[in-house]
Protein backbone atom coordinates (compact mmCIF):
# COMPACT_ATOMS: atom_id res chain seq x y z
CA UNK A 1 0.00 0.00 0.00
CA UNK A 2 2.57 2.60 1.09
CA UNK A 3 6.19 2.41 0.01
CA UNK A 4 8.29 1.87 3.10
CA UNK A 5 5.38 2.37 5.49
CA UNK A 6 7.52 1.55 8.51
CA UNK A 7 9.97 4.34 7.65
CA UNK A 8 7.14 6.85 7.33
CA UNK A 9 5.88 5.84 10.77
CA UNK A 10 9.36 6.25 12.28
CA UNK A 11 9.69 9.65 10.56
CA UNK A 12 6.32 10.70 12.00
CA UNK A 13 7.42 9.96 15.56
CA UNK A 14 10.81 11.56 14.90
CA UNK A 15 9.10 14.79 13.85
CA UNK A 16 6.80 14.74 16.87
CA UNK A 17 9.84 14.22 19.11
CA UNK A 18 11.86 17.01 17.48
CA UNK A 19 11.53 20.16 19.59
CA UNK A 20 13.89 22.13 17.35
CA UNK A 21 11.90 21.26 14.20
CA UNK A 22 8.73 22.45 15.91
CA UNK A 23 10.37 25.66 17.10
CA UNK A 24 11.69 26.43 13.60
CA UNK A 25 8.56 25.51 11.69
CA UNK A 26 5.86 26.82 14.00
CA UNK A 27 7.41 30.21 14.68
CA UNK A 28 9.02 31.04 11.32
CA UNK A 29 12.59 30.65 12.57
CA UNK A 30 13.66 28.15 9.92
CA UNK A 31 12.80 27.24 6.35
CA UNK A 32 10.14 24.71 7.40
CA UNK A 33 6.57 25.87 7.71
CA UNK A 34 3.97 23.93 9.65
CA UNK A 35 1.74 24.19 12.72
CA UNK A 36 0.54 21.93 15.52
CA UNK A 37 -2.72 21.36 13.63
CA UNK A 38 -0.84 20.29 10.49
CA UNK A 39 1.43 18.00 12.50
CA UNK A 40 -1.55 16.35 14.13
CA UNK A 41 -3.01 15.70 10.66
CA UNK A 42 0.17 13.82 9.70
CA UNK A 43 -1.14 10.90 11.77
CA UNK A 44 -3.90 10.45 9.21
CA UNK A 45 -1.56 11.18 6.30
CA UNK A 46 0.66 8.19 7.16
CA UNK A 47 -2.30 5.98 8.13
CA UNK A 48 -0.93 5.42 11.63
CA UNK A 49 -4.06 3.74 12.96
CA UNK A 50 -4.19 1.40 9.96
CA UNK A 51 -0.48 0.62 10.40
CA UNK A 52 -1.12 -0.15 14.07
CA UNK A 53 -3.99 -2.43 13.06
CA UNK A 54 -1.72 -4.39 10.72
CA UNK A 55 1.52 -4.31 12.69
CA UNK A 56 0.06 -4.17 16.19
CA UNK A 57 0.08 -7.92 16.58
CA UNK A 58 3.84 -7.95 16.03
CA UNK A 59 4.79 -5.33 18.63
CA UNK A 60 4.55 -5.62 22.40
CA UNK A 61 1.26 -4.92 24.10
CA UNK A 62 2.88 -2.09 26.02
CA UNK A 63 4.14 -0.41 22.85
CA UNK A 64 0.77 -0.90 21.18
CA UNK A 65 -0.98 0.75 24.15
CA UNK A 66 1.62 3.53 24.22
CA UNK A 67 0.89 4.34 20.55
CA UNK A 68 -2.86 4.28 21.21
CA UNK A 69 -2.33 6.68 24.14
CA UNK A 70 -0.23 8.93 21.89
CA UNK A 71 -3.04 9.08 19.33
CA UNK A 72 -5.57 9.90 22.05
CA UNK A 73 -3.32 12.66 23.41
CA UNK A 74 -3.14 14.18 19.91
CA UNK A 75 -6.90 13.97 19.50
CA UNK A 76 -7.35 15.72 22.87
CA UNK A 77 -5.29 18.65 21.55
CA UNK A 78 -7.41 19.21 18.47
CA UNK A 79 -9.20 22.22 19.98
CA UNK A 80 -6.00 24.19 20.58
CA UNK A 81 -4.72 26.26 17.69
CA UNK A 82 -2.37 28.73 19.39
CA UNK A 83 1.11 27.51 18.46
CA UNK A 84 2.87 29.05 21.45
CA UNK A 85 0.29 27.65 23.88
CA UNK A 86 0.62 24.16 22.42
CA UNK A 87 4.43 24.29 22.21
CA UNK A 88 4.83 25.33 25.85
CA UNK A 89 2.07 23.13 27.29
CA UNK A 90 2.86 20.22 29.59
CA UNK A 91 0.61 18.07 27.40
CA UNK A 92 2.74 18.76 24.30
CA UNK A 93 5.96 18.14 26.22
CA UNK A 94 4.51 14.78 27.23
CA UNK A 95 3.57 14.06 23.60
CA UNK A 96 7.11 14.92 22.49
CA UNK A 97 8.58 12.58 25.10
CA UNK A 98 6.18 9.76 24.21
CA UNK A 99 7.04 10.21 20.53
CA UNK A 100 10.76 9.86 21.24
CA UNK A 101 10.25 6.66 23.24
CA UNK A 102 7.88 5.20 20.63
CA UNK A 103 10.33 6.10 17.84
CA UNK A 104 13.21 4.37 19.61
CA UNK A 105 11.19 1.25 20.43
CA UNK A 106 9.84 1.05 16.88
CA UNK A 107 13.36 1.27 15.47
CA UNK A 108 14.28 -1.82 17.51
CA UNK A 109 11.11 -3.62 16.35
CA UNK A 110 11.65 -2.73 12.69
CA UNK A 111 15.33 -3.70 12.78
CA UNK A 112 14.37 -7.11 14.23
CA UNK A 113 11.58 -7.49 11.67
CA UNK A 114 13.98 -6.76 8.78
CA UNK A 115 16.83 -8.94 10.05
CA UNK A 116 16.97 -12.25 8.19
CA UNK A 117 16.77 -15.33 10.39
CA UNK A 118 19.92 -17.41 10.20
CA UNK A 119 19.44 -21.08 9.48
Amino acid sequence: MIVDWDKRIIDLFSDFADEELQRRSWFGIGPECTSPVEMCNWIDDVFLEEWLGEQGKYISRNLHKFIEDFIKDIEDLSDFTDDLFVFSSVKWMSIRLKASVIRDLLKVYINKKNTPIEK
